[in-house]
């Protein structure tokens, strides 16, 4: 009784600053406590009103009341940067088995996520230094040995890198191919 009580305290609080940060309705139907030799955590789901999928993340139990800035929002533009990357790569002549894509921005910054931007609306508005891009293509072969085919295959990586800079999303970039 006390365990469940104790966890819609939490659910409560964590919906309430999410709620503040950015105007949409939040849920979070399910709080875990978990206890390990790393510490103590939260293992919350979230519901944002709007977005399908649910945002699961993990935090410290001290930090449940002091989330970190950019909380969920996060996970949303990773979401985000995820499907543009995937459709960008689509259109260049790699074999792949995966594609994954990461965008980050940097805490140090204010960014208004109050009616929740795009990762593409903050790369415009804030310019693209405030965000960090992660590319990783895993290709369905290994990088040739020869150099003729050596020379096919870095040009298909340059025509990438040079897809990634008119996009705007080549500053603070990794790629690993």
């Amino acid at each position: 009784m006390y365990s469940a009580h104790k966890e819609n305290q939490v659910a409560k609080m964590i919906e309430k600053q999410l709620e503040d940060r950015m105007n949409r309705d939040f849920h979070v139907p399910n709080v875990d406590e978990i206890s390990n030799g790393g510490g103590e955590y939260y293992y919350i789901t979230t519901e944002m009103k709007g977005i399908k999928e649910p945002f699961k993340m993990q935090i410290f139990k001290q930090a449940a009341d002091n989330l970190p800035r950019y909380a969920i929002i996060q996970e949303l533009w990773t979401r985000q940067y995820d499907k543009e990357v995937k459709e960008m790569v689509e259109k260049h002549p790699f074999k792949v088995k995966r594609v994954e894509g990461n965008a980050g921005v940097d805490n140090e910054k204010n960014i208004d996520i109050h009616d929740i931007p795009t990762i593409e609306e903050v790369r415009k508005e804030y310019e693209k230094e405030v965000v960090y891009d992660e590319i990783t293509l895993d290709t369905d072969y290994r990088y040739p040995i020869d150099s003729n085919s050596q020379e096919k295959e870095d040009q298909k990586i340059f025509d990438l890198l040079e897809d990634i800079k008119g996009r705007d999303m080549d500053n603070n970039l990794s790629l690993t191919v």
